[in-house]
């Protein structure tokens, strides 16, 4: 009912709740029918109450945040819900939300829970954010073993035992609390950040060890001074981000140089990044010289044999290779396959008798005259043939005169 206020002259004056009504989700989302509806958008209206929801049968990612909601009854069978955002309201419960089976992420931050047991049923939750609330004791969350996302900061929490039995957790954010000890974490072996800055902690448990995929740290206003108490670091092969920032170790000498050697992996330390080392230039491979070298006088050894086989095909490709350097030919000889280069080479004074005779070019020159030779009487033969033959085949005086 709209509430009644009444001013001095005892005039009411009448005020309504802001209520998000069917008509209203009409509004948020026009043109669609509300029982198709599947997401709606109702965050920032100052809805203070919500009517009953259940036609939006099919509705399954919900926002309201940002609103004045004190309980969540309206939605309470909207059970095909499976992302559901109430943050930044007025919530001491979570009412209502207990029969919602299929909700995969729930964002209850900055309300004024001081318990969760509502959501106990929800087996099937992925994520979950309680941040910002007035939270003491989250143990009842135990069976919600799916959980890979987990974030409780800025609550009053000291302790957090539910997190040893979660096997799927990625990340999980416990900072601004009371928490003396880190919870055990060890059953989630595929965990990658871990959020525990501003708490009481003095020291990192061996266990944290079995957290092997650990990516990002943040230790930030602790009480951990010595190295000896984050010595399990050493075992984090992919760690890239760490902060200590407000923990009495880092006005130790050579804080920075015993963290970069502890955890030679860090991208980030404290906020800022890791300058790069220097890359030391790599030592020339003698020894791989002389097996190119060795290996390229071999190929030009077996290509020497092959040779005359080359010339006698009539492919000569000596010309151009007598213009190119030696890194060049071995640079061509890696697409092109190994080539021979002449290399002159001293021989003994022959007589004017022996320089005469004919050697093995010559040879190969007068041999290659001949052979053209014979091809082309042999095609004058052919064409004498068919003229007598064929007369129509003859050719044109003037024919003639250009063939000769």
């Amino acid at each position: 009912q709209p509430l009644q206020f009444y001013t001095l002259g005892l005039t009411p004056i009448l005020f309504k709740m802001a209520t998000l009504t069917l008509a209203k989700v009409s509004e948020l989302a026009p043109g669609s029918d509300i029982r198709e509806l599947t997401v709606l958008e109702a965050s920032g209206k100052d809805f203070e109450k919500i009517d009953d929801l259940s036609p939006c049968v099919e509705l399954k990612r919900l926002n309201l945040a940002k609103n004045k909601l004190a309980v969540l009854t309206g939605i309470a069978h909207n059970e095909s819900l499976t992302y559901l955002n109430i943050s930044n309201n007025r919530l001491r419960s979570l009412n209502g939300v207990g029969r919602m089976f299929k909700l995969r992420v729930l964002n209850a931050s900055h309300n004024q829970l001081v318990h969760v047991n509502h959501i106990v049923p929800l087996h099937d939750l992925q994520a979950l954010v309680l941040s910002n609330n007035a939270l003491k004791d989250i143990d009842s969350l135990k069976p919600l073993v799916k959980l890979n996302t987990f974030v409780a900061s800025h609550n009053k929490l000291e302790a957090a035992a539910f997190l040893s039995g979660l096997t799927e957790l990625t990340k999980v954010s416990l900072s601004h609390n009371s928490m003396h000890t880190v919870p055990d974490l060890s059953a989630s072996r595929h965990l990658k950040e871990i959020r525990l800055n501003d708490n009481k902690l003095t020291v990192l448990p061996s266990t944290l060890a079995l957290n092997r995929h650990l990516c990002l740290l943040d230790l930030g206003n602790n009480a951990i001074h010595s190295f000896d108490n984050i010595a399990v670091l050493a075992e984090h092969k992919y760690l890239q981000n760490v902060n200590l920032k407000g923990n009495a170790i880092t006005a130790l000498p050579d804080y920075h140089e015993r963290m970069l050697a502890l955890v030679p992996s860090l991208v980030i330390l404290d906020g800022q990044r890791v300058p790069e080392k220097p890359k030391t230039p790599r030592a020339p491979d003698h020894h791989q010289k002389s097996r190119k070298k060795r290996s390229r006088s071999a190929q030009q050894a077996g290509e020497s044999e092959a040779a005359p086989e080359d010339d006698a095909d009539g492919d000569d490709d000596s010309s151009e290779e007598q213009g190119q350097e030696e890194e060049e030919g071995a640079g061509r000889n890696e697409e092109k396959g190994p080539k021979l280069k002449a290399t002159p080479s001293k021989q003994p004074h022959k007589s004017k008798t022996e320089s005469a005779q004919p050697g093995p070019a010559s040879k190969l020159t007068t041999s290659t005259h001949e052979t053209h030779e014979e091809s082309t009487k042999s095609k004058r033969t052919k064409l004498e043939a068919k003229e007598k033959t064929d007369p129509a085949a003859r050719p044109h005086p003037g024919q003639q005169q250009q063939q000769q």
